[in-house]
Formats: C-alpha cells, structure tokens, sequence
C-alpha cells in the first residue's frame, strides 16, 4: 500500500511539474503569440487593402480616360449630313451597300441632343463586320442599339438592319 501511495504522490509531482513548466514557460508565451498573430492579421488586412486599392486606381485612370474620350466625342459636332457622309464612305471602303436610311431625331435628354439612324445594308459577312468595326470608331459618340442580320436567298451575302444612336451636345 505504501509503494501505491508513493506511486500515487509521485504522479502528482509530476503532474505538478508539468503545469509549473507549463505556466512558468509556454503561458507567457501564448500572450506572446495571440500579439504576434493579431499584428500579422493587421499586416495581411494592410496588404490586401493596398491591393485593393491599386486595383481601383488602375480601374479609376481607366475609366477617366474612357470619360475623356466620350466627352471629346460628345462635343464632336456630328451634323446630320456628315454622318450620312461619313457611314456612306466608310461603307463605300468596306464593300459594303446601303439599301435604306431611315433618320429620327430623338428628343433633347438632359441637355444632349441623339439622332436615331436605322440603316439596311448589303455586303458578306467580312465586309460587315469590319464595317461595324468601323461605325465603333467614329469621332461622334455613336452607339449600336441593335442589329440584325439575315442570309439573302441564294447568295453569299447579308441582309443587315441596324439602329445607330449617335449623342451630341446641342
């Protein structure tokens, strides 16, 4: 009984140790841990937050300059006639023909002026799609609305109606 009770109080020496050890070295250094791990979370946070950031003022000088240029083609003046111009000569250069154009002057929004086109054209597909290529790079602020396209009978060739809404300052 003697040796089960010296056994007995030998564990609890021993366990005793271990959690003298315990608090006298790792505890301390728990505290220590908690602080380092807290100021890495900040860090990271700092570092996702530049990211971020550079992200948006790469994204905010793109869209500045794309501002820029829809002022520069809103204040284009864009007449009727040299519209009319300027979509027969780009067709002319791109093979392809106007069967039909149809003008609407829209209505003043907000002090901006849009004339409304619908245009029928004739030509293979090629020949259309660099057209349309074309029409997005007009100096007047100019937007295809919609568009559609149709096989002729018997033929190689397309059928295109398109609307253009083209915006200017009045």
């Amino acid at each position: 009984m003697f040796i089960l009770k010296l056994m007995l109080f030998s564990c609890a020496v021993l366990l005793l140790l271990v959690v003298a050890q315990y608090f006298y070295y790792l505890a301390p250094h728990a505290e220590d841990n908690q602080q380092l791990n807290n100021q890495l979370d900040g860090v990271r946070k700092k570092i996702s937050y530049f990211t971020q950031l550079e992200a948006f003022n790469k994204r905010y000088d793109e869209l500045s300059k794309e501002l820029a240029d829809y002022n520069a083609r809103l204040n284009n003046i864009a007449t009727h006639a040299m519209l009319t111009e300027t979509l027969h000569d780009r067709a002319q250069k791109n093979h392809v023909k106007i069967i039909s154009e149809i003008n609407k002057k829209l209505k003043n929004q907000e002090g901006v002026a849009s004339l409304s086109q619908r245009i029928t054209l004739e030509g293979d597909y090629f020949a259309l799609r660099k057209y349309l290529h074309d029409l997005n790079r007009l100096g007047s602020l100019s937007f295809i609305k919609q568009i559609r396209m149709e096989k002729k009978e018997n033929s190689q060739e397309l059928k295109t109606v398109l609307e253009l809404i083209t915006y200017k300052l009045p």
